[in-house]
Parts: structure tokens; sequence; C-alpha cells
């Protein structure tokens, strides 16, 4: 049985490309997304973990992004990768993390690891998951321009991006922005960003953001699993490989496989 090789792809807020090996048919890949920001209070959602077993062809070249965490209040930036921003006190939510085949081009993706929500003063982020993103555990905030009623943002799901969450009061409505295709939602204001993903989820307004959506294409994906991260920060790629042999996580860990590259 030929030996196996391990490489880890840390953050580094920029894409890396890698040249499928001569003789290996098969990765196993396991993915991370990032969390969501955290504020003074209360933490962001956990990222996804998605391990799967691709099919690839030698000389194939993959685009390995890895999502970052969602910033801290008062800036509260998106992660990289499509981590959803806000507009006021916030955190941003986590980029998600994932394995596709055009740079450039997000339809592309192989597999995706979602990334969690940001928090606000009211709760914490919703987690990144599958098949689709949690909505936060959070309340709407009553100082913020007298809310007294809130409708909760949602997590991203196979098929659409979560919907906007949004404050309001007799005068009129304050809504955050829904996620889309790869990014979380914006919070428009007071509120945490939307976790990046396959579909990112719903930015919060006086709330915590939700969770995106997390995916592998049936296509090249053979006994995947999903699971929620246990801890905070940026995302990572694990990826592991052997000619001829089906690839398992017991090897010598390589940083700088001589077919890897930085773009």
């Amino acid at each position: 049985l030929d030996s196996v090789s391990t490489f880890l792809v840390q953050y580094t807020s920029g894409s890396h490309s890698w040249s499928v090996p001569l003789g290996v048919s098969k990765i196993y890949v396991q993915l991370t997304g990032g969390s969501g920001g955290a504020d003074a209070t209360y933490n962001g959602g956990f990222g996804e973990i998605v391990t799967s077993l691709i099919s690839v062809t030698p000389g194939q070249t993959l685009y390995l992004v890895v999502g970052g965490e969602g910033g801290k209040p008062p800036v509260g930036s998106g992660g990289f990768n499509g981590g959803g921003g806000n507009g006021g006190n916030g955190a941003g939510g986590g980029g998600g993390t994932d394995i596709r085949t055009a740079l450039s081009d997000t339809s592309t993706r192989i597999v995706v690891a979602a990334g969690g929500g940001g928090s606000y003063g009211t709760g914490t982020g919703g987690n990144g998951g599958y098949p689709s993103g949690a909505t936060p555990s959070s309340t709407g905030a009553t100082n913020y321009n007298g809310c007294t009623t809130w409708t909760y943002p949602t997590g991203g799901t196979q098929t659409a991006g979560g919907s906007f969450g949004q404050c309001i009061l007799a005068r009129g409505t304050f809504p955050a922005t829904a996620g889309t295709y790869w990014a979380g939602g914006d919070s428009a204001g007071d509120g945490g960003g939307g976790g990046g993903g396959y579909y990112g989820g719903g930015g919060g307004r006086t709330m915590a953001g939700a969770g995106g959506s997390s995916y592998c294409n049936p296509t090249y994906c053979s006994s995947t699993a999903y699971s929620v991260a246990t801890t905070y920060g940026n995302g990572s790629i694990q990826i592991s490989y052997a000619p001829t042999a089906t690839p398992t996580f017991s090897p010598t860990l390589h940083r700088n496989p001589d077919s890897f590259t930085d773009l």
C-alpha cells in the first residue's frame, strides 16, 4: 500500500491552487468554515465541518479558498469568502470555505463548509449547517428606535439564501439584507452579518446573523459527513491522498507540497 500524504491549508485572506498528483483519483478532505465574529457579550456562530471522499483527475487544478472569521465591532466586517458585514454595532459573519475548479466562478464549488453568523448585543450568531444554517439565539433590541416586534433571520438552505431579520415598529420597519448564493446578508445597521456558504444566512437587524449552508456535489462526493465545529476562528482545509489507495487521516503532515501554489 502506498503511503498517504496530508497537507493543511490555513487562512491567509487569499486563495491557493493545488495540482492533483499523478496516480491520484480520490482525495479525502476536511473543510471548516469561519466562525462568526463576537461582540463584548456574545459569541458568533460556529462554522461547519465537512468531510468527504472526492473523485478527482490526475493533473487537475483545484482552487482552495479558506473562509475567515467575522470581524468584531465596531468594524464588524464580514469574514473572507462571503461573510456578511454590518453597518453599525455588531459582528460580521464568518466566510465559507470551499474547493472549486475555477477560481473566479463560485458555481464550480465542489464542496463548501459554511460560516457562522455574527453576534450582536442581544444574542449569539447562528451556526453554519447542513442542509440549512441555524437561526441566531437572539432577541431584538428594544432600545433601537423603539422596536417592539422582530422577525428573525433564517439560515441559508440548499436552494436559497436565508431571509433577513428586521425590527418592526409603528412608524415602519428596519430590515437587514437577505443571504444570497455564496454570501451572507449584511445587517444594514446595528446587528450581526450572516454566515457565508453554499447559500448565505440572513443578516440580523438589532439581532445576530444566521448561519450559511454547507454542500458537497454528489457527482464528486461520497461518504460525506457534516458536523458543527466546536472552536472559534478562521476556517481551514485538510487534504489527504495516496496513489491507488483510499486515504485516511493518519500520515505525516506536509504544509508545503511541491504541487501547492499561493495565488
